[in-house]
């Protein structure tokens, strides 16, 4: 059971002009989450000071608004470009758990890495710029993951080689055929 939660999209719905006009005007996401925040603590001042009663109006109120721009904070940001960077975010740390699982030691490190995205996450809350930043953190943590994937092939064709890859792992038919071909590129 959903509670009051099954009301979100009746809430959402509510909420569209001014997520509309909201985007129109460019309105940063950053700013409604920080009018979200001082929306609730100003309901708790309310709460705090005002005797029952006289503070139901005032905190019913501000709740509201912090609920409506909890709403509208994702709504207006650049929702499909954000999905795309969190999940390629997670790609680099996936490689180095598997090449670990996989018995290699665990890789860092790459153009994208963990160090190097909170640090785009950074210049993003200093500039602004969420679309051109949130596109960097994609590509980069994609090529992470291809680099490390990469390198992780290598050093467990390397073990395999050299007869210490564990739990019987071997490099894909492709890289095997050419490895016996001679061709070690």
């Amino acid at each position: 059971m959903n509670g009051l939660y099954a009301l979100k999209p009746w809430y959402a719905d509510r909420l569209s002009g001014v997520r509309g006009a909201l985007a129109r005007r460019r309105v940063s996401p950053d700013a409604l989450t920080a009018a979200g925040v001082a929306a609730a603590a100003a309901a708790g001042g309310a709460l705090a000071l005002l005797p029952a009663g006289w503070a139901a109006a005032p905190v019913a109120l501000l709740l509201a608004v912090r609920l409506a721009c909890a709403n509208l904070d994702g709504a207006v940001a650049p929702g499909w470009l954000a999905a795309l960077a969190a999940c390629a975010a997670t790609l680099p740390s996936w490689v180095s758990l598997a090449g670990a699982a996989a018995g290699a030691p665990r890789l860092n490190g790459g153009p994208a890495g963990k160090t190097e995205r909170c640090l785009l996450a950074v210049v993003a809350a200093a500039t602004g710029w969420y679309a051109p930043v949130l596109a960097v953190i994609a590509a980069g943590s994609a090529a992470t993951a291809l680099l490390r994937g990469a390198r992780l092939w290598r050093e467990l064709d390397t073990a395999d080689r050299a007869g210490s890859a564990p739990y019987g792992a071997t490099p894909p038919p492709a890289v095997a055929s050419a490895a016996s071909a001679g061709d070690t590129r």
